[in-house]
């Protein structure tokens, strides 16, 4: 029966850990102990407990074989032991978990608290519902800042914010500048190239935004649902599996959205021509926007680089500058073939 009476002993863990961020001040109760002396140890120790949502049970050698709500004790007559009222599919972590991955784990499972486990499966102690909230907190505003290329990782959202103007613009501005380069010089010289190929139809030249953005815009869902599932489950997830399933998906996006835009190609020009180029164009765009939204931020962790950066301007820089060479591309070998 573990000593009630001893705080669980933590170590020194990285800071954006589960060990971290856990509390040993935790109700830990033995299987053959009754609802009544649950009750009487909460009396005795109430203020001396972080956390009471959950009670949870671990066996002679402090191993967790148990968890059950604090509600429950209350529907039980007293002579009730914990082992029939105690909930043995548990959901734990590890020490060195990150945080993010044990906030999405509370949300997944309807959880206000994780406990923490070692490798022998030993109760190590517990991050607290009011803990997850400040990971949910933290993690978003990171992420916001990342996709939007103004973050780093030795910084957080609230340093950025406080932070003089000249040290922002530092941090901002290299992320600019792959923009004006990707997008203002690379997508210009694109557009003198392939000049010759269709000055003479320049109403294409009307399709271009919505191009991009569909294009930009399909990939940027893809991209940022693969990180969400990818920081969830990234040793369950199948990769070849999930590709293929993202781009059936895409496939379907991209073809009724292809249709909608020849629709208006064919009535706004009056030219079939121009409502298959201009169509053609969009699905393609659409699925290689797709292709990159995986492929870049799987890229990345195979470099050991945060993946929630491709979000950025540089998949963005990518994904426009695709999606333009595939419009002027398709364009092109259409018009010297019709």
């Amino acid at each position: 029966m573990p000593d009630k009476n001893k705080k669980l002993v933590s170590t020194d863990y990285p800071p954006e850990t589960a060990g971290a961020k856990m509390t040993t001040d935790i109700p830990v109760v033995h299987p053959e102990e009754t609802v009544g002396q649950v009750l009487a140890l909460l009396r005795e120790k109430m203020d001396q407990l972080e956390t009471i949502n959950y009670i949870y049970v671990t066996d002679k050698e402090n191993k967790l074989v148990g968890v059950f709500s604090i509600k429950e004790i209350f529907q039980k007559p007293p002579e009730t032991k914990v082992k029939d009222l105690m909930d043995k599919e548990l959901v734990t972590v590890r020490a060195r978990t990150d945080q993010e991955r044990v906030a999405i784990l509370a949300l997944r499972h309807n959880l206000k608290a994780i406990p923490v486990v070692d490798k022998q499966g030993l109760l190590l102690g517990v991050v607290p519902s009011d803990i997850i909230l400040e990971i949910l907190y933290s993690e978003t505003g990171e992420d916001i800042l990342r996709f939007a290329g103004a973050y780093k990782p030795d910084q957080s959202a609230l340093s950025i914010q406080k932070d003089r103007i000249a040290s922002l613009v530092k941090s901002r501005f290299p992320w600019l500048l792959v923009g004006l380069f990707g997008e203002g010089i690379i997508a210009t010289y694109l557009i003198k190239t392939f000049e010759a190929s269709v000055g003479a139809y320049l109403g294409l030249i009307a399709f271009v935004p919505v191009i991009l953005y569909m294009g930009s815009a399909v990939g940027m869902q893809t991209q940022i649902i693969f990180v969400r599932n990818f920081a969830m489950d990234h040793l369950k997830i199948q990769l070849i599996k999930y590709f293929l399933k993202e781009l059936r998906i895409t496939f379907l996006m991209a073809a009724l959205s292809g249709a909608i835009l020849a629709t208006i190609g064919l009535v706004w020009q009056r030219s079939l021509f121009y409502g298959l180029i201009v169509g053609l164009a969009l699905f393609c765009s659409m699925i290689f926007g797709s292709i990159t939204g995986i492929f870049i931020p799987w890229l990345l962790t195979k470099f050991k680089q945060d993946p929630a950066i491709g979000s950025g301007p540089v998949g963005t820089v990518i994904r426009d500058i695709s999606s333009l060479l595939v419009y002027f591309a398709i364009a092109s070998a259409l018009i010297h073939l019709l």
